[in-house]
């Protein structure tokens, strides 16, 4: 009888499950064509104006089609998550190899899970912005400090990768992954649109022959 190897497990906590995020979830939990198995931990309830994915929130364990994914519940103090609720038990949790945290060092939470998780051998990623370039020194020391607790970082830009090396963090550490954007979706429109076509949009939208610049993302207050 041959024997069934077990995935590597890993465990994933956003910081929601926010609706743009959707499409790059469902690759991540593509048990067909990745070597891992994923769980996401998100809550459910809709803040600061982003959009999330439908799902029914009534759950508190459930399915978003092959996505699997488990109800956490995330506590603020004035628009600021301190806490993740059941964090501690995805730490202690056998089934998690792998955990991947939101990485914002005002997660009180997020501090004491992955110590527990390191303590406990698992690999720990942070998935951040990192550094911005404008903070002071103690957020900056803060912030390098809580992310030396990490294996590795996903960050999303070069430019935080650079802020991070000049940080004396080991470059073999910083991944580039950039934003979630559904790229084959909007691959196939691009594909789709004759040059003809997309000079009508832009007359129609500006009235004019001007250099068109686009910039995806949301702006906040």
């Amino acid at each position: 009888m041959e024997s069934v190897t077990r995935k590597h497990s890993i465990a994933l906590i956003p910081a929601r499950f926010a609706h743009y995020r959707y499409p790059v979830f469902r690759l991540l939990s593509n048990k067909d064509k990745n070597e891992f198995d994923l769980s996401i931990f998100a809550d459910t309830k809709e803040r600061l104006g982003i959009k999330l994915a439908n799902f029914d929130v009534n759950k508190t364990n459930s399915k978003n089609e092959e996505i699997k994914w488990d109800r956490i519940k995330d506590i603020y103090i004035n628009d600021v998550c301190f806490w993740q609720t059941g964090l501690l038990s995805i730490a202690l949790d056998k089934r998690y190899d792998t955990i991947v945290y939101w990485g914002e060092a005002h997660r009180i939470s997020t501090w004491l899970s992955a110590i527990i998780a390191r303590a406990r051998n698992k690999r720990i990623l942070f998935w951040t912005h990192g550094l911005y370039g404008s903070e002071g020194w103690l957020k900056r020391t803060i912030r390098i400090k809580f992310y030396q607790l990490a294996d590795g970082l996903l960050v999303y830009s070069k430019h935080s990768r650079s802020l991070l090396e000049e940080e004396s963090i080991d470059p073999k550490k910083l991944f580039v992954i950039n934003n979630s954007l559904d790229y084959k979706k909007q691959e196939k429109i691009y594909q789709s649109l004759s040059a003809s076509a997309l000079q009508k949009i832009k007359h129609e939208l500006f009235k004019n022959s001007n250099k068109v610049l686009c910039f995806v993302g949301r702006l906040e207050k």
